[in-house]
């Protein structure tokens, strides 16, 4: 008796999972043709910071292999930045309350053109969101009173741990972080929109206290999140016990790791990756099948170019990336879900302090 009312409960439970799915899919026409809210148009195709775990960073540590000269990246020129945008306002692909958040992968503030960038989005009637690594300031800075944020990251508090990450000089970079503050703040961008992006890693829990600390001395907002891969492809391989022995091993000495076994069953059937719901942009101004997707692998970094496709629609472009082959992988495997609630997963109260 107690197995057939085991079933049963098996079965309805199985049920209102496939009710959930069938609700989703009749939603999906109206809420993909509302015109994108956030855009990660990648100014600067270039990073200084050699973060072992990013991208960028591991490509100057030798743990990636490096990209062929055909791929070498650069920065946007302000003709295509401009047309860019002009094109997707009038193919409503966006409106006036998207925010062009000006980074991906690369360092914005690295652009010899930076101050130009966000006037452009300010004369376009765009607000936009910067992310830096604290390695430059302003430089005569425009109005940022349009600013919808600005993202300051750091991999810790103390010169072992720029050393470990970043690479910078910690003094100096500290010294950088209270200017741009400053600056911004004085330039018009609101307090409430300025916060310090704090990575945690194994080595620099105990540096938690400090990076409250300065955050409360300048008057921001600190938000802590354990650093993870930030590759597609050191992801992957981890996922399917395929990480070369030497990165997997450091890979536990630095990250928050998990059991991938324990992922199977977590990812909710009707999940949507949040991806969909932002467009990303490459430093060529081509989208990209998600702000995930690294410069290397062609197909998917520069997923498909505008001009090419004049008649392109909001709906167009949902399906061409809900089919793509990163998208198709990432669902199978639950990256999808599993980077966006990397904090639900690993064993770690820092995560979420």
């Amino acid at each position: 008796m107690l197995n057939k009312n085991k079933n049963q409960e098996d079965i309805n439970a199985r049920i209102e999972e496939l009710k959930a799915v069938q609700e989703y899919l009749a939603n999906i026409e109206n809420e993909y043709n509302a015109p994108f809210k956030r855009v990660y148009f990648e100014i600067s195709g270039t990073c200084n910071a050699i973060c072992p775990w990013c991208e960028r960073g591991a490509r100057a540590r030798k743990l990636l292999p490096p990209l062929p000269p055909s791929q070498s990246p650069t920065f946007i020129s302000l003709d295509t930045f401009t047309h860019r945008l002009q094109d997707l306002l009038q193919r409503k692909i966006i409106d006036s309350d998207a925010s062009i958040h000006l980074y991906n992968w690369g360092e914005p503030l690295l652009h010899p053109h930076f101050n130009e960038i966000v006037t452009i989005t300010k004369e376009l009637g765009l607000s936009c969101g910067i992310s830096t690594n604290g390695s430059h300031v302003f430089d005569n800075p425009p109005d940022l009173s349009h600013l919808s944020h600005l993202c300051l990251s750091m991999p810790g508090f103390s010169q072992a741990s720029y050393d470990h990450a970043h690479g910078f000089p910690f003094e100096n970079t500290i010294k950088n972080i209270k200017t741009l503050i400053l600056t911004a703040k004085a330039a018009g961008c609101p307090p409430s929109a300025i916060y310090i992006y704090g990575h945690i890693y194994r080595h620099n829990q105990h540096e938690v206290p400090l990076l409250k600390k300065f955050a409360k001395e300048l008057g921001v907002t600190l938000q802590l999140c354990a650093a993870n891969f930030n590759a597609f492809t050191f992801f992957t391989e981890y996922l399917q016990g395929k990480l070369p022995p030497k990165t997997l091993a450091k890979a536990k000495q630095d990250l928050f790791l998990f059991d991938p076994e324990k992922l199977k069953g977590l990812r909710p059937i009707d999940y949507q990756c949040p991806q969909f719901n932002y467009l990303t942009l490459s430093h060529t101004g081509k989208m990209s099948t998600c702000c995930g997707t690294q410069l290397g692998i062609k197909e998917e970094y520069e997923f498909l170019d505008f001009d090419e496709y004049p008649n392109l629609s909001l709906k167009d472009i949902y399906k061409m990336r809900k089919n793509s082959p990163a998208c198709v992988h990432c669902q199978n495997n639950s990256l999808d879900w599993l980077v966006n609630n990397y904090d639900k997963v690993i064993d770690s109260s820092l995560a979420s302090e």
